[in-house]
Parts: structure tokens; C-alpha cells; sequence
């Protein structure tokens, strides 16, 4: 987000960053999407939906998530893998796995959360642990320390029966 025109009555759901000093700020790398418009009306309701309830997920899973880094999978190797995927029917149409990696980011293990199968399910944590990398983007010039706990919650959903990663925040 650059520059965004915002109009009296819209409702966005916005990213924000805190600094060490409490404060909270809008800055170019923060994600942002509108909800409703000035006239009331849902903008993209079932994908704002989706990222509410990944939001909770988070928050359910890692509480009290305050962290200066980001992780990313920096091969695109997930993404590639991911579109050899296709579903003809299943229940969820999210999954959510939580990565547990140590100060190296070493994958030191996955567990589902909420799956898309167990056959799936399987192929995925064994493609995220042997054929992915894994970054960390930095705020404030923060590096983890050893003593930080670094997990990350990676959401897949289904649409018209292929599987994506859900945007981050």
C-alpha cells in the first residue's frame, strides 16, 4: 500500500506496526483491504472473511503474538508444489499447520491444525520439511534471539478445488 484514497463511512482491515515506544503506524509494506464502502456495501466479503478467521487463528494458536520479523518461504518451492495440487470434494476449505522452527529456522516440527486429509495432509508437511527455505524480514532492526519462540502459521484454502496460501500479515 503506497497511498490509498479513504472516503467518510468505509470500514478497512489494516496491519499495523507497533514500535519498541508503544506506537502504532501505517507504513508502505502495510497491508490493508476494505471491507465495506461508504454507502454500506461488502466489499469481497468471503475473502475479508477468510482473513478475519486466519486472524483468529493466530491469535488462538500464538497468543499474545508480538514480533518485530517476518517468515517467509523464500524459494517459492510451496507455491509450485501447491498448484500440482487439485481437490474434486472436500469438507474444509481451510487447513491451517503451525511450523515450529528453532533460532536457525530449522523446521523443528509441524502439526495440523485443521487439515484437507490426511493423504494431503502428509504430502504437504513432508514438501514444507525437505523442500522449502525459509527467511526472516526484519522491523526496527530487530534480529530473533535464541530465546525467541518462532512459529508461523501456514493457511491453505481451497477454491474451485485448488489449493493456495492464504495472504500473510
Amino acid at each position: 500500500m503506497c497511498e490509498i484514497s479513504l472516503k467518510p463511512g468505509q470500514e478497512w482491515l489494516l496491519s499495523l506496526t507497533e514500535t519498541e515506544e508503544g506506537d502504532f503506524f501505517i507504513n508502505t509494506c502495510s497491508y490493508a483491504s476494505l471491507i465495506k464502502t461508504s454507502d454500506g456495501n461488502l466489499v469481497r466479503e468471503e475473502i475479508n472473511n477468510r482473513r478475519v478467521s486466519h486472524l483468529q487463528q493466530l491469535k488462538r494458536l500464538i497468543p499474545n503474538l508480538k514480533r518485530p520479523f517476518v517468515i517467509e518461504e523464500k524459494t517459492g518451492n510451496l507455491n509450485e508444489f501447491l498448484s500440482t495440487q487439485s481437490f474434486t470434494k472436500t469438507e474444509e476449505t481451510t487447513a491451517h499447520y503451525l511450523i515450529h522452527f528453532n533460532s536457525n529456522l530449522k523446521i523443528q516440527e509441524i502439526v495440523t491444525q485443521s487439515g484437507l486429509g490426511e493423504n494431503f495432509d502428509q504430502k504437504l508437511i513432508d514438501y514444507v520439511n525437505y523442500e522449502t527455505e525459509w527467511e526472516i524480514h526484519t522491523r526496527f532492526n530487530h534480529e530473533p534471539g535464541e530465546t525467541d519462540l518462532i512459529r508461523y502459521l501456514l493457511s491453505i484454502h481451497v477454491e474451485n478445488n485448488s489449493p493456495r496460501i492464504l495472504k500473510q500479515f
